[in-house]
């Protein structure tokens, strides 16, 4: 859209270039027979717009002697860079997605005969042990405390990517926009946005894999740029790269620092379940019982239909949150 934007400004100038050019060449043309001529602003429908855009950037780039534009442009070609890694995974998400909806009722139509029989079998079966068929307190509690995993400062309910979509992850295109951000960092040490470039910088090492780079950055991000607007979704990731490698206590203060940003944080719930499974995995169930019920609270406050609950896993994790609630008052 920028891109729309940016190429009707041009258009738009050019017709008044061409406008004021033909006042000074003739006396007819005056401001009273300016107001009826209709301005045409054409919008121009680009084919391939990101390569188009990464191109045009790197024109700009090889062509353009430097100014304080440089770096601004260095940092969008780089973030069109990540721009297309995305776009390709969400791609192959998408086919793969469309695959299974393909064989999925394939494997309905073959099993269609035997359902009857197989469901009689299981109802048995679960008249005879529920520990059978439910899930165990210590597979509850691995599933329920999770890594949760977020792109873009959203959080990303589609589950963990298909191996294959995660090999492709490792292109060059991630690798390349590293090295731009690498560069900017170095050369325009006080680039009003680097806060930015670090926070992307990251996402990219992410992309290639290079976990522990990516928690460098973040580290640095937070440090150097406390005020920075990624610097909730920074903590958080920080948060859960602890959290997963059982450090609880700075799992615990990295998760506090989103929670006090308050409400205004898109992680602020999220903060709140995950403290909370980090007091508990500390057997501390008094502190871990207040993030949990703070959460209800929080949830309550904002008109929240606990009965009413779509998206199957934001209501899963109500469920756990339940859950979990019980565990502690029971664990007291």
């Amino acid at each position: 859209m920028r891109l729309f934007i940016f190429l009707n400004i041009i258009h738009v100038a050019s017709i008044l270039m061409l406008i004021s050019g033909c006042a000074l060449t003739s006396d007819r043309d005056t401001l009273a027979s300016l107001e009826k001529v209709d301005p045409v602003i054409e919008e121009a429908k680009i084919e391939g717009s990101l390569e188009k855009a990464m191109e045009s950037y790197q024109q700009f780039l090889q062509e353009t002697p430097e100014t304080a534009m440089t770096p601004e442009a260095l940092r969008r070609l780089a973030d069109l860079k990540i721009e297309k890694e995305y776009s390709a995974r969400d791609e192959s998400e998408k086919s793969i997605t469309q695959k299974d909806q393909i064989e999925a009722p394939i494997s309905q139509a073959e099993t269609k005969d035997t359902l009857a029989d197989n469901t009689q079998e299981k109802v048995q079966t679960r008249d005879k042990s529920i520990a059978d068929i439910s899930e165990s307190q210590k597979e509850f509690e691995k599933r329920a405390a999770a890594k949760t995993d977020i792109e873009g400062g959203k959080v990303d309910k589609s589950g963990v990517a298909d191996a294959a979509v995660a090999e492709d992850l490792q292109t060059a295109g991630a690798k390349e926009a590293i090295e731009l951000y690498k560069g900017l960092l170095v050369k325009y040490p006080h680039f009003e946005r680097n806060d930015q470039v670090l926070y992307q910088l990251s996402r990219a090492y992410e992309e290639t894999g290079d976990v522990e780079q990516a928690m460098v950055v973040l580290n640095r991000l937070v440090k150097q740029y406390p005020n920075s607007r990624h610097i909730d979704e920074a903590q958080f990731r920080r948060a859960e790269y602890f959290f997963t490698r059982k450090k609880y206590l700075d799992a615990e203060e990295a998760y506090k620092a989103v929670i006090d940003f308050g409400i205004s944080s898109a992680f602020y719930d999220l903060a709140l379940y995950k403290q909370g499974w980090a007091f508990f995995k500390q057997d501390l169930y008094e502190e871990a019982l207040n993030d949990f019920i703070a959460l209800l609270d929080y949830k309550i406050s904002i008109g929240y239909d606990f009965d009413q609950v779509d998206d199957k896993i934001e209501r899963k994790r109500m469920d756990d949150t339940f859950r979990v609630i019980s565990l502690s008052f029971s664990y007291l």
